[in-house]
């Protein structure tokens, strides 16, 4: 009876290892299929909360390096109650013409927008009906992506340039309000930016003030090839809930609707906007413009003699010249 019943118990553990053996990839693989689906429901859902309506550029160090541009507008709603968009690319100029030129009708479909971009010259194969290009929000959501839903036909692209340019690649929504720049806005605190962009891209350090003491979070942004954006700063140290109070804009990429950039100069700063106020610092004199919350610095030594009128206690505008350069392009939110 006892061997038996050994029989029987040993047995009976092999069946329950047989059946959890059988049941552990069966389950495995459905938590891996579900973790699949849900990422695919968090992006698709991340990609339809995405503003598309705005103008975008191609990251730049300088405004004389060359650059593409693009404007992304909503019309209305088709038939089958998707949202349709005017997209229209354009580019820095090449021995006196535009480097890209292309208009369509993008029609969104789950979060992305979708255009033919097809033509005679351009397709693949005569039995091609179309060329299908996308517009897609990047992964940190500072921009869009482009690029042809099938790879090989990637050299269309090609057709609405010069100079071997395309219209593919990554374009940053880069228009500069007194709330905004690009797709950042006063209404997010730091801690909510950090949670839009990959930490890869996140640089914090410490920022100095004018004095010794006054020291800061700074937050540098990068896009995903490590150049510099801009440069985000909260009031207080150490509290990522508190909202942006600080912009510093690092690159010439953003600018305003009426063109002013971090590398504007002085002369293309008064015919923009009207200048509410001049005041010097130890080392600048800093141009305040209510109209877009900014600030501008130009150092002393872009001015010229005789740039202080002591009896009046003023910066003599007659002094700082057309081709002043300025130093920096700052925002100034939730003082």
């Amino acid at each position: 009876m006892s061997i038996m019943h050994n029989l029987l118990a040993l047995l009976s553990v092999s069946i329950l290892t047989l059946t959890a053996c059988q049941t552990q990839p069966i389950q495995h693989t459905q938590s891996k299929q579900i973790k699949q689906a849900t990422k695919a429901t968090v992006e698709k859902t991340a990609n339809q909360d995405f503003n598309y309506s705005g103008q975008y550029a191609t990251a730049h160090e300088t405004k004389q390096h060359y650059y593409q541009t693009l404007s992304i507008k909503p019309i209305t709603a088709s038939p089958q109650n998707n949202k349709r968009y005017q997209v229209n690319f354009s580019a820095t100029k090449v021995l006196g013409r535009s480097g890209c030129s292309f208009s369509g009708t993008a029609v969104e479909k789950e979060g992305v927008l979708w255009l033919d971009i097809s033509n005679e010259a351009n397709k693949p194969n005569k039995a091609s009906k179309e060329v299908a290009m996308y517009i897609r929000p990047m992964k940190d959501k500072l921009g869009v992506e482009v690029f042809t839903e099938k790879f090989d036909e990637r050299f269309a692209m090609m057709y609405y340039c010069r100079g071997g340019a395309s219209l593919a690649g990554d374009y940053l929504k880069n228009n500069i309000t007194a709330n905004s720049i690009g797709t950042i806005n006063a209404n997010q605190s730091i801690a909510e930016v950090l949670q839009q962009i990959p930490k890869a891209q996140v640089k914090k350090t410490v920022g100095h003030g004018e004095f010794a003491e006054d020291l800061y979070d700074d937050y540098q942004v990068y896009n995903h090839k490590q150049q510099l954006l801009f440069t985000l700063t909260p009031k207080q140290i150490g509290s990522t809930k508190q909202k942006i109070n600080r912009v510093l804009i690092n690159s010439p990429t953003f600018s305003t609707n009426k063109g002013i950039h971090n590398q504007s100069i002085y002369g293309e700063i008064k015919k923009a906007y009207s200048i509410d106020k001049i005041e010097p610092t130890r080392t600048h004199i800093v141009l305040t413009i209510d109209d877009i919350n900014a600030n501008f610095s130009i150092a002393k030594t872009e001015l010229q003699q005789g740039w202080w009128n002591e009896s009046e206690k003023r910066v003599n505008i007659d002094k700082i010249p057309d081709t002043a350069k300025i130093d920096s392009f700052i925002l100034w939110w939730n003082k």
